[in-house]
């Protein structure tokens, strides 16, 4: 066995027979990577011609001539075989040391190392300490900061919502109340969704920059849009954008407000039984709160615009997930509950497209749930999904450790 570089081609064909593959270990994100000036390798394990694992390994400058090695969520291999993954760090070691300018490796796995529930029951995975040792025995120190906390540590915790048996009503009724409610809301105020194209990255990094601003989360945890990536990504990509206006909205309120308004109109021609006096009423209420949903959207319009940008977010699709990476929104657009709308046809769109699980990606634990995304959290949990638990991210020193 032996550590080389291999083609994105070899790459491709080596995932189509894999479970899970996250989007950064795919040729795109290679490419991606080279195209911001990063220096990436797609290196393999391979023995007798066969690739047994690979994994896409960044270089990033340390101390003008030194490098930081750093793997995210990989290598990719059949995890059923901890030999496997034991070489391939043993080789991985050789490789690198041979070049006295990387001085440091650090490595998070995509191995589980345990299910845990909303409700927090926890089912481990029995390979994951054999997993565990393989790194420590060789010398590897896990690192215990948060993902939020210093740059360049992956999430230990994801949430996600997999759907392999359902239909997509039975995925849809499996939302909490308010999910589905924030939905149909989102629908109600006539609010669209659109993907971004190139030459439009700015729309969304001025709106996360906004949302930094507004949340005080670390800009380091940000991934800035680059027009080369909707070229190498191509429809792995998707950046949609939530955006409500005015001429359409109004037309889905007024709408709503004449069939409510005409099926008042009707009750009221008939004979009055307590019945039809309790179904006036709830038509009244809900009359009144369309004529407030249609000041609420003429008021808004004459601030902001006729047509404005409300939330929009980063996904990106792989065989096995729909990857929901990063959201921004303008906080003066929260009553329209744009976000929704967007998963909304997320939710759709990975139906259409195969996939079965919404990774919601990365987390704070759940067990201290004090994080500063405690309310990205709490959002997430609206989709009754369940927390994957990773083993972690782990470091190791490979010379000179005096300029760590």
């Amino acid at each position: 066995m032996s550590i080389r570089e291999i083609e994105p081609g070899l790459l491709k064909e080596f995932l189509s027979g894999t479970k899970h593959c996250l989007h950064q270990q795919t040729a795109e994100s290679l490419r991606a990577s080279q195209a911001k000036g990063v220096k990436a390798k797609l290196l393999g394990l391979v023995e007798g011609g066969e690739l047994l694992a690979t994994a896409k390994v960044l270089f990033l400058p340390f101390k003008k001539i030194f490098y930081a090695v750093e793997i995210y969520f990989a290598p990719i291999f059949d995890e059923s075989k901890p030999e496997v993954f034991s070489r391939f760090i043993d080789e991985l070691l050789v490789y690198l040391k041979k070049d006295f300018r990387n001085i440091r490796f650090r490595i998070a796995p995509l191995i589980e190392e345990a299910r845990i529930s909303n409700e927090l029951s926890r089912q481990e995975n029995s390979l994951a300490k054999v997993y565990k040792n393989i790194l420590l025995d060789r010398g590897f120190t896990e690192l215990t900061l948060n993902y939020d906390e210093a740059a360049g540590i992956q999430a230990k915790y994801f949430y996600v919502k997999e759907f392999y048996d359902m239909s997509e009503e039975e995925l849809r009724a499996s939302f909490s109340t308010s999910c589905r409610n924030d939905m149909r809301k989102a629908k109600r105020f006539g609010v669209q969704v659109r993907f971004l194209e190139k030459g439009e990255e700015d729309i969304f990094n001025r709106m996360m920059q906004a949302t930094i601003k507004r949340t005080g989360m670390p800009e380091f945890t940000v991934n800035y849009l680059h027009g080369e990536e909707f070229t190498i990504y191509g429809e792995s990509m998707l950046v949609p954008l939530a955006y409500i206006e005015r001429s359409t909205s109004l037309a889905t309120l007024e709408a709503e407000l004449s069939d409510l308004t005409k099926e008042f109109t009707e009750l009221d021609a008939r004979q009055e039984t307590k019945r039809i006096r309790s179904k006036k009423n709830e038509l009244k209420e809900a009359i009144q709160a369309a004529e407030r949903r249609i000041k609420q959207v003429n008021e808004f319009c004459d601030e902001h615009g006729e047509a404005v940008n409300l939330a929009c977010s980063q996904f990106f699709i792989t065989k096995s997930d729909m990857i929901y990476l990063q959201s921004a929104a303008y906080q003066e657009g929260f009553v329209f509950s744009p976000v929704y709308a967007i998963h909304d046809l997320m939710f759709k769109l990975a139906f259409e497209r195969g996939v079965s699980r919404y990774n919601m990606f990365a987390v704070s634990s759940p067990f201290e749930n004090t994080g500063a995304d405690t309310d990205v959290l709490s959002f997430k949990e609206n989709f009754k999904g369940e927390f994957i638990e990773f083993i972690g991210s782990y470091e190791k020193k490979l010379r000179l450790s005096w300029l760590q």
